[in-house]
């Protein structure tokens, strides 16, 4: 182990985001009383009922209790809490609901005939909705006592939004430890197709949520991730709030805990996936990543042909030297750009990558990168907010999988480095003419250039890692500032892949 890879370790110990510092980061960053008692004050132009549903099946008394006071105590007070019990021979349980109901005028209870399963239970729910607002909540997880007024801010500046989104953490059995954060990103496709990154706090327009037909049977277990899949066919006015306002509890149960309830909902994950692919007409092999919940897609490649351009200088000149020929090409729509030195793919390399161009916004595909040495060089980019270029898991072993994954699928960023990517020739013919790019910029500044264009254009980036390539760039032994941009980059757009409490310094740190 050498020195930089030896302070790397020592620095993800002290900071990771899965460490007994988030619960200090937490209570630091939630919210304070004082800040509830000036929200209750506050009236919004447009304040919509919010139809809150909870299907309850034998949850645990505490839990439950927990659960309706965490509704109780939001700041926004128009909501409106239906609880559908499926488990009414539970007395005691019961009772516990009735005096809930009898006590506040906003929780409506009532019993269903038998167990349909959560989307049933839930589904009951909802034809009982009366706000222009649906949520989603499980039945013995917490919400931050502000998550309600939080969305209904952000939708004050959103008005055009579908469904809202939050980060959420997991909470201990008792209730009183905050562990695993998922920071996540704003709305991303492909991260969405590798997983079901959005999960909670789900909230959607009753109007969608009833045009969907609610949620499936046919996939519980992940039926909310079937949901929003569906619901991303219709609009892709997602609006990700980025505060930890959700903890979903850990208990032996709880798919937060248990491996069975996680290969349980991860084969219904894979199903769902399936499923909407077909509705997209796109024909493809889904198959699970090495983790539960986590997918591979493999589609089959779109027309039209690659050419492949290999650059032997770090500048633009030699870039556009490396693509005269490429860019004549009539025949080629996509470009593969690779600088010398870096692995050639192999064609089965090369139709992966190919294939995340059957969803039209694909603008650029690449690959997870390795120094000669084996270490990550490189698994996407995100551009600070100075303008340097931040390296996704640079010095780690490439069989981790990483932060929620993002190592080991596919997912969107926000830039790709120009030692190897795909992308669409006409894509690449408008940023060489429009661009800022510039004749003494390096190849990584200009990987920055590219990556923001594109971001301009409206087009997605996807780096999947199930191409990996070596190259042979030796790994820098000490500092984690190396290979960044020479200029700062003004009026950046922000990286809405990249969640904006982590640490600009190390990737997925808090």
């Amino acid at each position: 182990m050498n020195a930089r890879q030896f302070l790397l370790k020592a620095e993800n110990k002290l900071l990771h985001t899965n460490d007994k510092r988030y619960h200090a980061w937490f209570e630091k960053n939630r919210v304070t009383e004082a800040e509830l008692l000036r929200q209750r004050e506050e009236h919004f132009p447009n304040e919509p009922l919010i139809s809150i549903l909870v299907p309850v099946y034998k949850t645990p008394i505490p839990f439950l209790q927990a659960m309706i006071d965490s509704v109780l105590r939001q700041s926004y007070g128009r909501f409106q809490l239906i609880l559908a019990n499926a488990s009414p021979e539970d007395t005691e349980l019961s009772k516990t609901l009735k005096a809930y109901a009898d006590k506040e005028k906003r929780i409506l209870v009532f019993d269903l005939a038998e167990n349909g399963g959560i989307s049933r239970n839930t589904n009951a729910a909802a034809r009982r909705a009366e706000g222009e607002w649906t949520a989603l909540f499980d039945h013995d997880d917490l919400l931050e006592p502000d998550a309600l007024y939080t969305y209904v801010k952000t939708l004050q500046e959103n008005p055009d939004a579908d469904v809202f989104y939050c980060d959420e953490d997991k909470v201990t059995e008792a209730g009183n430890d905050w562990f695993f954060p998922n920071f996540k990103p704003d709305f991303a496709p492909d991260t969405l197709r590798s997983s079901n990154y959005i999960c909670h706090f789900l909230m959607m327009r009753t109007e969608l949520f009833q045009a969907l037909g609610g949620l499936d049977p046919a996939f519980d277990g992940a039926q909310d991730y079937d949901l929003v899949l569906r619901a991303s066919e219709r609009t892709n006015a997602f609006v990700h709030v980025p505060r930890v306002l959700y903890h979903w509890r850990s208990h032996p149960r709880s798919t937060a805990k248990s491996m069975d309830t996680k290969n349980y909902a991860a084969s219904a994950g894979l199903r769902a996936l399936k499923a909407y692919l077909d509705r997209l007409g796109i024909r493809a092999e889904c198959e699970d990543a090495q983790n539960p919940g986590w997918f591979f897609i493999n589609p089959e490649e779109p027309l039209g042909e690659i050419v492949e351009a290999v650059t032997e200088e770090d500048s633009l000149e030699g870039l556009k030297k490396a693509l005269d020929g490429a860019l004549s090409e009539n025949e080629a729509e996509y470009v593969l750009i690779r600088r010398k030195g870096t692995e050639a793919l192999s064609e089965a390399q090369k139709s992966l990558l190919k294939g995340r161009f059957v969803f039209p916004m694909t603008g650029a595909a690449g690959p997870r990168l390795l120094y000669a040495n084996g270490m990550t060089k490189s698994a996407g980019i995100h551009v600070r907010k100075d303008g340097k270029a931040l390296h996704y898991f640079k010095g780690e072993e490439p069989e981790k999988p990483g932060y929620m994954c993002r190592a080991i699928t596919a997912s969107n960023v926000q830039a790709l480095s120009l030692d190897c990517i795909l992308i669409r020739k006409a894509l690449l013919h408008e940023w060489l003419s429009e661009g800022d790019a510039k004749s003494e910029d390096s190849l990584e500044r200009l990987s920055v250039s590219l990556g923001l264009f594109l971001q301009r254009k409206g087009f997605l980036l996807v780096m999947d890692p199930r191409v990996t390539l070596r190259t042979d760039q030796k790994e820098p032994l000490l500092g984690f500032s190396d290979g960044l941009l020479g200029r700062p980059a003004l009026n950046l757009p922000r990286d809405p892949f990249y969640h904006p409490s982590l640490s600009e310094t190390r990737p997925f740190l808090v």
